[in-house]
């Protein structure tokens, strides 16, 4: 056996014993960065009744703070339970916050229209 071996066999010369210097590992944020995405109608056919919503692809806001700053009741964090189920948006909560945000509503009508005809070609595609 070459010398370093033996060295790290200790006394026993079994290799199962070889000690294995302990490693700590730590990780550790300083900054979080908090970002903002405008709400636009969508077309996602889950939604039975009204107009869909989803979030834009770009961020029309970013925020960077430190991590110290940041309330941790505003901050999800995984714990041993499953987080509880999201609330849906009422149709006519949907509707108001997209009049609120510049959609006419016939843009609204519009974009429940073609979920419905949406909806209705994955129907027939399943039959």
């Amino acid at each position: 056996c070459p010398q370093n071996v033996l060295n790290m066999m200790g006394n026993g010369g079994d290799a199962s014993s070889v000690q294995r210097p302990t490693v700590q590992r730590r990780v550790s944020f300083s900054n979080i960065e908090i970002r903002s995405y405008p709400l636009i109608l969508g077309d996602n056919p889950e939604c039975r009744f009204g107009p869909p919503t989803a979030l834009h692809w770009n961020f029309i806001d970013k925020e960077i703070r430190a991590i110290d700053d940041v309330d941790p009741a505003q901050v999800w964090v995984v714990k041993d339970e499953p987080p509880k189920k999201t609330k849906s948006l009422s149709f006519l909560q949907r509707k108001r916050i997209l009049i609120a945000s510049g959609f006419t509503k016939r843009e609204i009508v519009e974009a429940t229209q073609r979920v419905k005809m949406i909806r209705q070609q994955r129907r027939q595609s399943y039959l």
